[in-house]
């Protein structure tokens, strides 16, 4: 399904790519041979991994591929700010509540439930207030193709973190051991965004199993993961979903994710409507905003009743 690519031709194009650091790709890689014997390897069938769900559609795809084609054992982790009630009118966390009921039924015995993980503000809205009054920094972050992109640097480290976090628990609590962890970034976002480049997925690999003294533990995007010849963008994406029917015009992939429709301006936004329109989607994504809303927390409540009456 996916067209693979040789190392040759995947180092050709990191070399082109203005927010690659090759010379700490090669030294990181180096020293994973060295320590361990390979950079990366993809986990046997029903081998338990962790998988950093946003709501998106790449990782929610990404749930669905490494499940159907890897037969793998999925442990999702959802990093959200948000607590309570208000976690509803996050539109990712509405996106990823609805395939967990999608994918409940699909997979079965090797599905499991999302855990939501909470963390602090990342600072980005003060960031992005910051960049609105200094219309001098919004012109030295402004792409040829015209979208501004703000840097968030934290974000990937957290999220690594956090799954981290989630790994030591499942160990604890169900006697299960953990190696990978996959996120679903794509070539296109680490042209983009310095944390989503290799370079950086690389790092992060690095540092976690510096932080947990395991050297087996794996990070990775499926979408950018050399060692496999994979290089991909949302196209082979959105033709995975369409083979096997997934309803990816429910994800959410605009930056704001608080917004009642997505802006329509982001370079997220963008590269979504075009792969759509690329592929021959209709992408009414948020035209039952409302509806699914008004299930969702409808649901929610059920269950709090149910609860409260047994």
């Amino acid at each position: 399904m996916f067209k693979e690519k040789s190392e040759k031709e995947i180092w050709k194009q990191l070399k082109k790519r203005s927010l690659e650091d090759i010379e700490s790709i090669k030294a990181i890689e180096d020293f994973f041979i060295k320590k361990r014997g390979y950079v990366f390897q993809m986990p046997k069938p029903k081998s338990p991994v962790i998988l950093l769900l946003s709501g998106g559609m790449d990782s929610i795809v990404l749930w669905d591929i490494l499940v159907s084609k890897y037969q793998l054992n999925v442990y999702p982790v959802f990093v959200t700010e948000k607590r309570g009630i208000f976690r509803y009118l996050d539109n990712q966390y509405r996106s990823a509540e609805y395939f967990e009921r999608f994918y409940k039924k699909k997979f079965k015995s090797l599905f499991h439930p999302k855990i939501v993980v909470y963390i602090g503000d990342f600072l980005r809205d003060k960031i992005l207030k910051f960049f609105l009054k200094n219309p001098i920094e919004i012109l030295n972050n402004v792409y040829e193709d015209g979208n501004i992109c703000v840097q968030n640097y934290s974000t990937t480290n957290l999220l690594a973190s956090a799954a981290l976090d989630y790994i030591q628990l499942l160990k604890f609590q169900k006697n299960i051991e953990v190696k990978t962890i996959f996120i679903g970034n794509l070539v296109s976002d680490g042209e983009i965004v310095q944390n989503q480049t290799l370079t950086s997925l690389r790092s992060i690999m690095f540092n976690l199993c510096n932080i947990s003294g395991d050297y087996d533990k794996q990070f990775t995007s499926l979408f950018l993961e050399k060692e496999l010849g994979y290089f991909l963008e949302k196209d082979s994406v959105i033709k995975w979903a369409q083979k096997e029917s997934i309803p990816v015009t429910k994800t959410w992939t605009c930056w704001d994710r608080n917004g009642i429709l997505p802006c329509g301006s982001c370079i997220a936004c963008e590269y979504r409507q075009n792969a759509m329109a690329q592929s021959g989607l209709k992408d009414v994504v948020y035209m039952n905003f409302i509806k699914d809303l008004l299930l969702t927390v409808s649901n929610k409540m059920s269950k709090l009743r149910r609860r409260l009456v047994s």
